[in-house]
């Protein structure tokens, strides 16, 4: 059995949470083969890190078409996205931001697991292939965490 394996953070949804906006989430098969990641010496490991751990940033260093850093143009390939269903704000608007979050969390993780499925079957894809769907923690859970103990 192969695995997909999906990393969410839930500041996207905080975000929306806050600006009072829907959310509609989508999945990509491939896309991972888009660009090609820069790896090489160290120091790009260490400024990707120093961005992260300073800013809460990821910085990505990429090679596109041709092997160009940078390039806009991706890798040729056959990408497959699918957008799944609006979930509504109106659906969160009585909660707490934190109980907000963790139904939407939910939901979105529902909604991209059905699409996965729906996606595999049309564009006939391995069956035996299950989506693996991890949340990782913020910075801001991770503290308070660390503060409880």
């Amino acid at each position: 059995i192969g695995v997909d394996e999906i990393f969410l953070r839930t500041g996207f949804l905080r975000m929306s949470f806050r600006k009072k906006l829907d959310v509609v989430p989508g999945y990509m098969f491939d896309e991972t083969t888009v660009y090609t990641p820069i790896t090489g010496p160290r120091f790009i490991k260490r400024i990707q890190d120093y961005a992260e751990r300073t800013f809460g940033v990821g910085l990505c260093m990429w090679r596109g078409r041709w092997g160009v850093p940078f390039n806009p143009i991706p890798n040729p390939g056959r990408y497959v996205h699918g957008v799944g269903r609006v979930i509504s704000y109106d659906s969160v608007k009585h909660l707490g931001e934190d109980e907000a979050v963790s139904k939407w969390l939910e939901e979105v993780t529902a909604e991209i697991k059905r699409l996965f499925v729906e996606l595999q079957e049309r564009e006939g894809r391995r069956k035996d292939v299950e989506l693996k769907v991890t949340v990782l923690q913020s910075r801001r859970a991770k503290e308070v965490k660390k503060k409880n103990e």
